[in-house]
């Protein structure tokens, strides 16, 4: 009965590898955004530590200056005191700050991170159940297909093997007919040559 249902079942088969296919693609797709997120807040971090050590610089910088100004200026100490003061508190400020914004972005990086993962996570539950429901609807009509074509098929065997029967019924009654007409005319030969052999003694 395979002549009916393989078609059919190949043709469900090469349906279900699709939507597996499609499936797997889509969830690909969700871990690299996924990876991407990560690799942004990886980036975030790296970003903050070189804007960190870009400031430590500065500062180092101006106030390598300031020794060389009172190294090469006598009378320039007290002056340069207060201006060493001054930038450190601007400094100190601005570390302050970008401390605080880089606290706040990453915070708000990660809140956005956890509830797109949690947003990701009842996606692909959702979409596994109903692929899964997919499937099972799919398997489904595949059985009730191919019941229906094994059926079909089983008929179509018992009327070719009635058909069959008959020819050879036919075939036989047609055997029959054809030695009953060669007796009657043998039958009708003899008495054919009976008669003209009554005639001619008479």
């Amino acid at each position: 009965m395979a002549a009916y249902t393989t078609p059919v079942t190949t043709m469900f088969d090469a349906q279900r590898t699709a939507i597996a296919q499609s499936q797997d693609a889509f969830e690909r797709s969700l871990d690299y955004q996924t990876k991407f997120v990560t690799a942004t807040q990886d980036m975030l971090d790296a970003t903050e530590r070189g804007q960190a050590q870009l400031v430590e610089l500065t500062s180092t910088a101006l106030h390598s200056y300031l020794d060389a100004i009172e190294q090469t200026v006598p009378g320039m100490g007290d002056q340069l005191e207060d201006v060493r003061a001054a930038v450190d508190e601007q400094f100190e400020e601005l570390e302050a700050a970008h401390g605080e914004a880089f606290d706040t972005l990453e915070a708000e990086l990660d809140e956005g991170a956890d509830a797109y993962d949690e947003a990701v996570a009842d996606l692909l539950e959702n979409v596994d159940e109903q692929l899964e429901t997919v499937v099972e609807g799919h398997e489904e009509l595949e059985a009730q297909l191919v019941e229906m074509l094994d059926e079909v098929e089983a008929q179509a065997e018992e009327v070719q093997g009635q058909f069959e029967a008959q020819v050879e019924e036919l075939e036989s009654q047609a055997e029959e007919v054809v030695e009953q007409t060669e007796e009657l005319t043998e039958q009708f030969q003899a008495q054919t040559q009976q008669v003209v052999e009554q005639a001619t003694e008479a």
